[in-house]
């Protein structure tokens, strides 16, 4: 038998830190921190900030890091600036 994780005390995470409700925390610490740190914050794992975050209906910013073309993958990002090489 399989144990059940305990509950998250969103409630009572809310209110320690001056908010009303669960969505406003996350909305509004989303605003300036990442899921990971987020999450580092509130004690709680990564995974139940991002699923609640995408229930609630807020769209997710894309990860950081060397990785992330703004929107481009590289072979399109090295396209576009080939194209408006050749037409300058």
């Amino acid at each position: 038998m399989s144990e059940l994780r305990p509950k998250i005390p969103w409630k009572e995470i809310a209110e320690t830190l001056g908010y009303c409700d669960r969505d406003e925390m996350l909305i509004d610490l989303y605003k300036i921190l990442g899921i990971k740190p987020l999450a580092d914050k509130l004690g709680v794992h990564r995974n139940s900030i991002s699923d609640r975050l995408h229930r609630i209906g807020i769209k997710l910013r894309p990860r950081g890091g060397a990785n992330n073309h703004g929107g481009y993958t590289w072979r399109e990002d090295r396209k576009i600036k080939t194209k408006e090489s050749r037409y300058d």
